[in-house]
Formats: C-alpha cells, sequence, structure tokens
C-alpha cells in the first residue's frame, strides 16, 4: 500500500509543478478580460491586428466570436508568460511576416483566406505565423469557459461511462475534453 501511496503522490506533484505556470497564466486572464485590458507582450496595435485575425477565423455565428471569450487576450498573455524567449522570438518572426504579407495586399480579409488556402509544403514565415495563431485561436476558444459551458456539454466531474450512446442523447453537439 504504501508504494502506491508514493506513486500517487509523486504524480500529484509533478502535476502540480508542471502545470503551475499554465494555471497561473489562465487566472490572471480570467479577471482582465474586458475592454481595459492592458497587453503585456504585444503593442495595442498589435493586439488590435490579433483580433482582427481571431475574428476573421472565428466570427460570431450562433456561438461567440473569439474576441468575445478574449482568445486575443489569451495569445497575449501565452506569449508573454509561457513562452521561452527564443519561443517568443520564433512567434514574433512568423507573426511580424505574417502582419506584413497581410497588410500588404489590398483586402486584409481576402489576404487571410489566402493564406488559410497556402498549400500544406508552404513553409513560408507567413504561413507558419497564420497557423500559429489559428491553433491557438481554435484551442483556447474551445477551452474558454464560456464556450465550454454554454455551446458544448460539458461535465466538470464525470459521471457514469456509458460508451455507445446515439447522439440525440446528448442534444446533437460536440463534447468539451
Amino acid at each position: 500500500m504504501r508504494r502506491r501511496d508514493i506513486i500517487k503522490y509523486t504524480a500529484l506533484a509533478t502535476g502540480v509543478a508542471l502545470s503551475a505556470p499554465l494555471i497561473l497564466s489562465l487566472t490572471s486572464c480570467k479577471a482582465e478580460l474586458h475592454n481595459n485590458y492592458i497587453p503585456t507582450y504585444f503593442s495595442e496595435a498589435e493586439l488590435s491586428k490579433i483580433a482582427n485575425l481571431v475574428d476573421i477565423i472565428l466570427p460570431k455565428t450562433d456561438s461567440p466570436a473569439g474576441t468575445e471569450v478574449g482568445v486575443h487576450q489569451m495569445i497575449d498573455q501565452m506569449v508573454a508568460n509561457v513562452y521561452k524567449p527564443d519561443e517568443q522570438e520564433s512567434y514574433r518572426k512568423c507573426f511580424d511576416a505574417l502582419i506584413k504579407y497581410c497588410s500588404s495586399q489590398t483586402d486584409f480579409e481576402t489576404a487571410v483566406k489566402n493564406v488559410e488556402n497556402a498549400k500544406s509544403d508552404d513553409i513560408s514565415e507567413y504561413v507558419k505565423g497564420y497557423r500559429n495563431l489559428k491553433q491557438q485561436t481554435v484551442s483556447y476558444y474551445l477551452t474558454s469557459e464560456q464556450v465550454m459551458t454554454n455551446h458544448l456539454n460539458y461535465i466538470p466531474v464525470p459521471g457514469e461511462f456509458k460508451a455507445c450512446i446515439d447522439v440525440k442523447e446528448v442534444g446533437n453537439i460536440a463534447w468539451a475534453i
């Protein structure tokens, strides 16, 4: 029994140690999810461009737009507080290339759609910047409290496991994981 306890507590301690920076950044973000948000990593002009990109990727439909749940602010917080300096530098390089590319085109939204349709083997800096931003946007959106609790099936503490159920039993909507 003692061995199992040691393994259990070691796993718990390791999980807490590894997730502490992420939890800290997530909770610090939640209170600042308002119009008076002050960017941590990006300038206000850059954050505005990120917000524009986020809303092109996830516009308002029957669910909120990306900026309505603070995705652009979360990107700023994550790059500032979780990324290592070399990761920040790489992110900055790709982000700057994306903004430069989109701003050089006639229509910003059309430019973003052209980048979206880039070939899968395209490794140009602006395409990498878009793919990084899109991945973050979708990930942070789907894990936001508002989307998880109001637009996805969400059970904070799982109950009984049912292996095969009809999707109609859960209201025909996807599960938040």
